[in-house]
């Protein structure tokens, strides 16, 4: 299935972060985000700042549906930076390679 078109697992207790294999998976599948040190991330350059004001909103109703909030912010008056991680898990799940590929969709 499409990762845009999946929804977010709810998980309780303990997650087990995935493998750089399956990261290495994923990864392709949600271009412009890059893999750090246990978290992937991604800066979007907007048209002004009232535009990355409303791309931070759109990201933020979508984690509020989702149950996945990533840490973001407005770095300058026009550059969004977003990263996602699961705490839970210390590393990546799925979660954090479903919300870039709702994220992305928002801009193609």
């Amino acid at each position: 299935m499409i990762l845009k078109e999946r929804t977010c697992a709810i998980y309780r207790g303990s997650v087990p972060a995935l493998s750089q294999d399956a990261i290495q998976h994923y990864l392709p599948q949600v271009p412009g985000w890059e893999y750090q040190e246990k978290k992937i991330a991604r800066t979007f350059v907007l048209g002004s700042f009232h535009d990355a004001v409303a791309f931070l909103n759109k990201i933020a109703r979508i984690a509020e549906v989702e149950g996945h909030h990533p840490d973001m912010g407005l770095v300058n008056h026009r550059r969004v930076a977003i990263f996602l991680r699961t705490r839970k898990a210390r590393g990546l799940t799925e979660n954090d390679f479903i919300m870039p590929a709702k994220i992305n969709a928002l801009v193609q």
